[in-house]
């Protein structure tokens, strides 16, 4: 009992990271005693696995005896090779091996190795004296994603006083471990989700959305992140910023920005993917693409709200979302405009204010 209490605890108080790739080292394999050749990487995810896999390419001999796989920054390969020292991947010959010779092959490393700890990769065949049956050298790590950052705030939970929004939904324990844009008329399958909300400054879940820069109704990926309440934005791994791994360095995006309750933003400009300047939708009303999409709150511009139904438009069905369960507490919902948890007449007052309101129509969803 004690032990499942403490493993529950554990998942409680952690967060689940998703594995995306996230950074890469290559090394083009040479023979030594024996052929070898094809190519082998070093692949980091997101959630700190680290593995070696060798791509389709890879082939050595065909008998392969009882050789053992090592990571090592020691390129003496002069034979007897001294394992001393290296990291065992694994045995890929066939006195208690895989008996691998070509082909596609991954293999995990263990926890806390980093993708810089080594710089080589050795093939040493043990069974006949530790010979050097080949090797290879890897270049520098490379990321495979664009990271982005963004600064935003929402009408209905932003305080023009601390110049900053309420963590009333995280104080409540309202925000869902899941992203909650998988529902109409988001209908996002991304699996984003945790098991444990990452930082206490946290106001609610975000959807964005890379667009073709030409085609805005053309999306390209999207990614759920957290919003903070200083405006910046974390991934559900802790990291600042939000990363996209399907996007080409250099090329350039629009990016829609939606929050249940309020009307999404399209950004006014391109955005170069790797990028490392912050986007500021609050500096200006010129950030958002067309006419006064955020409105200006003691000169810090914000997303309006009262957009509860996430059409695009803030009119009287709105109202009746709202109007449905107008005195529900401890709720999540997209009608609680100042998102604290409580439905009452200041989410009507957020919604009242801004009926009428027409986002932009380039990302309006169906």
């Amino acid at each position: 009992m004690k032990n499942l209490f403490l493993f529950t605890l554990l998942l409680m108080t952690q967060v689940m990271l998703s594995q995306n790739l996230i950074e890469t080292r290559t090394a083009s394999l040479m023979d030594g005693d024996y052929l070898l050749q094809g190519t082998v990487h070093l692949e980091l995810y997101d959630d700190n696995s680290l593995d070696v896999r060798f791509e389709n390419d890879y082939l050595t001999t065909n008998n392969v005896f009882d050789v053992h796989v090592y990571l090592t920054n020691n390129n003496n390969y002069a034979d007897p090779i001294n394992t001393s020292g290296m990291l065992l991947v694994e045995n890929i010959g066939s006195i208690d091996g895989i008996d691998y010779s070509s082909g596609p092959m991954t293999f995990n490393l263990p926890a806390g190795v980093g993708i810089n700890d080594y710089q080589h990769i050795v093939f040493v065949c043990l069974q006949f004296g530790n010979l050097h049956w080949g090797d290879g050298t890897f270049g520098a790590s490379e990321p495979t994603f664009s990271s982005f950052n963004f600064k935003l705030f929402l009408e209905g939970p932003y305080d023009d006083t601390s110049g900053e929004m309420t963590t009333a939904l995280h104080s409540g324990n309202l925000i869902p471990l899941s992203q909650p844009f998988n529902v109409a008329p988001y209908n996002y399958n991304g699996s984003e989700s945790v098991v444990g909300i990452p930082s206490a400054d946290i106001v609610d879940w975000i959807l964005i959305q890379a667009r073709d820069r030409n085609n805005w109704d053309l999306v390209i990926e999207s990614q759920a992140c957290f919003l903070l309440k200083d405006g910046s934005l974390m991934d559900i791994n802790g990291n600042n910023g939000i990363r996209f791994f399907n996007l080409n360095n250099g090329s350039d995006y629009r990016f829609a920005i939606y929050h249940k309750g309020h009307l999404g933003v399209l950004s006014a400009a391109d955005i170069s993917a790797g990028s490392t300047a912050i986007y500021d939708f609050s500096s200006s009303s010129t950030m958002a693409q067309g006419i006064q999409q955020t409105k200006s709150i003691g000169g810090v511009h914000v997303l309006h709200s009262g957009d509860y139904d996430n059409n695009g438009v803030v009119n009287n069905l709105d109202f009746n979302l709202w109007n449905s369960d107008a005195a529900a507490v401890n709720a999540y919902e997209h009608f609680d405009g100042d998102c604290n948890g409580v439905v009452n007449n200041q989410d009507f007052n957020l919604w009242n204010v801004n009926k009428s309101k027409v986002g932009e129509t380039s990302i309006y969803l169906p």
